[in-house]
């Protein structure tokens, strides 16, 4: 419903600024290897043909090889034209929204009805595969890093959302009710992580690294190991469980900042005079 109002109403996104378009490589790459199995499954069955003889446990294993091949040749060439066939994925990055045109379809999402930034991570650097924007009305547009440019697609919508959603959360703060961000909660006492609580004064910093959103404190500080996901910290989560993590860290940087700049004097309003900054990447 919202995507097909959004998409007689183009004109409400703005002009487009941006366009990011899915990378060719995988596909070459996938041609090749169906190309590849074409010509083995091709040439087993030519070999198998030209062995064939009358003796009947020969034939037999002529026929299951020249069987196979005809298999793998019809699924290679299935795959080739499904490949050939298939349409590009597009994001275009617009003045007041994003738009994903992918599958023959179309999703738009405007800046101001964003709600959550979910990342995908995986293990090296920063981890981050995939990310998915849900909107208020619960459309969802996920775009993965097979996408040119996909750290520069995220940063923008990380910029639009990252700044609103952050006043927002001070507000509540304000108000002293409690923020969650998946299995993290934020009060104005501390930081709050299943049955342990952490106050402001003891956070040292929080980073998304290998696909997970850690945190650590004066006790745990925050380690990145050489091996594969090894990360030490006083709490961590797949960065996948943390929805909107740029506001989370933006919100950690600043609260720990105000609690070491004054022993808990300033209030939350005086902190929303701070900008959020980029913090998707370190508190």
């Amino acid at each position: 419903m919202a995507a097909s109002a959004y998409r007689s109403a183009d004109q409400d996104l703005g002009r487009s600024l941006h366009v990011h378009r899915s990378s060719t490589k995988g596909k070459v790459r996938g041609v090749l290897i169906l190309v590849g199995i074409s010509v083995i499954g091709l040439a087993s069955f030519l070999a198998a043909f030209d062995s064939w003889n009358d003796d009947a446990e020969g034939a037999v294993k002529s026929l299951l090889v020249m069987v196979a091949s005809s298999v793998a040749i019809g699924c290679a060439a299935w795959g080739l034209v499904t490949a050939v066939r298939s349409r590009e994925t597009r994001v275009d990055v617009c003045e007041h929204g994003v738009v994903l045109h992918a599958d023959r379809k179309e999703t738009a999402i405007l800046w101001g009805n964003m709600r959550e930034v979910l990342l995908d991570g995986r293990g090296d650097r920063e981890g981050v595969s995939a990310l998915t924007v849900v909107a208020a009305d619960g459309t969802r547009l996920t775009v993965g890093d097979e996408i040119a440019k996909f750290d520069d697609l995220r940063a923008a919508i990380e910029q639009e959302t990252t700044s609103r959603l952050f006043d927002e959360a001070l507000a509540r703060l304000e108000d002293d009710r409690a923020v969650g961000f998946g299995p993290f909660e934020l009060t104005k006492e501390g930081l709050r992580h299943a049955e342990q609580q952490l106050p402001w004064r003891d956070v040292e910093r929080g980073a998304l690294t290998r696909g997970v959103l850690a945190v650590g404190s004066r006790a745990n500080q925050l380690r990145v190991l050489p091996k594969r996901d090894g990360v030490l910290a006083w709490a961590s989560a797949p960065c996948g469980t943390v929805p909107n993590p740029a506001v989370f860290l933006s919100l950690l940087s600043h609260l720990r900042g105000a609690s070491k700049d004054d022993t808990g004097s300033r209030s939350m309003a005086q902190i929303e005079s701070a900008s959020p900054g980029d913090a998707s990447r370190a508190g």
